[in-house]
């Protein structure tokens, strides 16, 4: 039985580096039919990477701190071509893995407790900012990564709209829900080998509660690198930085 809802991703991982390359997790949710994702998506090559992903690591600079790396397919990536990369993630055996791959600096953490240093940049990636469940985590994570970033650093990750994927219908079912405080909290559980893990939210953030949230907790958005299926990437550095120049 898995207690922590990262643990059967994290097996499935840790299953996969160690040769039985038909493993694969099955994904519920409130939000689509269940969705069989292979394995062998989070060990991609950077040539396999989507377009988004792409743009993502080309923004990067200075000292990158990874959070919820998973099996380090973007750390990888960035530490060969030279990158200063520190990996994190919640799961341990997702940090064994990485370890085993090359990643020189990967450590077990959840990133409201990190406090390990400061970067130049932040980076979430596979739609990396759902990890902080809804907008009252969103605030909170926000506030927390000013702390880990210095003065000219920039955060990167990447969301979906639910805007632009969902019929008028849906959102409004999804807005009238009140066991949500936001239409793009999707409940979601994780099945690996038959058994499933505890139910989560993930959050998927419209561009424009980003905006404001971002503004309140003292980021400016400066950018957002939309693609033609309702996702996007964003960018964002701190406001004092703006305010300085």
């Amino acid at each position: 039985m898995y207690t922590n809802p990262w643990d059967p991703i994290a097996q499935a991982i840790s299953d996969f580096h160690n040769g039985n390359q038909a493993a694969s997790i099955i994904i519920f949710s409130d939000f689509e039919d269940p969705v069989e994702l292979r394995a062998s998506y989070f060990f991609r090559e950077p040539d396999e990477f989507p377009k988004l992903e792409c743009t993502a690591l080309s923004l990067c600079k200075g000292k990158v701190l990874d959070i919820g790396a998973g099996a380090g397919c973007h750390s990888l990536a960035l530490q060969e071509l030279g990158f200063d990369v520190t990996a994190i993630d919640i799961a341990p055996k997702c940090v064994e893995v990485m370890l085993k791959r090359g990643i020189r600096n990967a450590f077990t953490a959840d990133i409201l407790s990190f406090s390990d240093g400061a970067f130049d940049t932040l980076l979430m990636l596979m739609n990396g900012i759902g990890i902080v469940g809804n907008l009252a985590g969103l605030s909170q994570f926000l506030a927390h990564a000013r702390t880990l970033l210095n003065p000219d650093g920039i955060l990167i990750f990447d969301s979906l709209d639910l805007r632009l994927t969902c019929s008028d219908s849906e959102l409004a079912a999804r807005q009238a829900d009140e066991s949500r405080d936001y239409s793009g909290v999707v409940r979601y559980r994780v099945e690996y080998r038959g058994v499933k893990g505890p139910e989560y939210d993930w959050l998927y953030v419209d561009t424009d509660t980003l905006t404001e949230i971002a503004g309140n907790t003292g980021w400016m958005v400066d950018g957002f690198y939309p693609d033609e299926n309702g996702r996007y990437l964003a960018q964002l550095s701190l406001a004092s930085t703006h305010d300085a120049e």
